[in-house]
């Protein structure tokens, strides 16, 4: 729904679906007790912050047709360029990473997994606007704003 308010191209909504369903899988190559923990050390973290190469070296030799391992690969990049794995910043990020990145950070705030407590819907929303043009494209935010607006979500 995301990917459809801003308008892009059918076969790129295509692509973000695809993605958006995959673009974990790396974290099945890790161990889950590993991933279970509250506090991870940094090595722990590092294999963590792995998955998404993983995914894209498990994936690579599908033939999508679009460029779902791309959008995989990049789902953990930051607007500011403080992400991983690479370090992208802004448009260099393909536009499915930075709506699945979004998206992905809105479901784990709201559904409190693991230690983290869940938000409430306005609160995860103006956590959001916080992080808008740091962790988060601008752009996508004020689109999901408006969106989670028009279908009353609650929380």
């Amino acid at each position: 729904d995301l990917a459809l308010s801003l308008e892009l191209p059918t076969e790129e909504v295509e692509a973000i679906k695809i993605a958006a369903i995959l673009h974990d899988t790396g974290l099945l190559m890790l161990d889950p007790a590993m991933l279970n923990k509250p506090d991870l050390n940094s090595e722990e973290l590092k294999k963590a912050r792995n998955h998404p190469e993983l995914a894209a070296v498990f994936l690579k030799d599908l033939r999508f047709p679009f460029e779902v391992v791309k959008i995989i690969r990049h789902h953990h990049e930051r607007w500011d360029g403080q992400g991983y794995p690479d370090g992208l910043m802004e448009t260099a990020i393909p536009m499915g990473s930075r709506i699945i990145g979004l998206i992905e950070a809105y479901e784990v705030m709201t559904s409190g997994k693991g230690y983290r407590r869940s938000k409430g819907y306005r609160q995860v929303l103006e956590e959001l606007h916080n992080e808008s043009g740091s962790q988060f494209d601008p752009r996508i935010v004020e689109a999901f704003s408006e969106l989670m607006t028009r279908k009353g979500e609650r929380g």
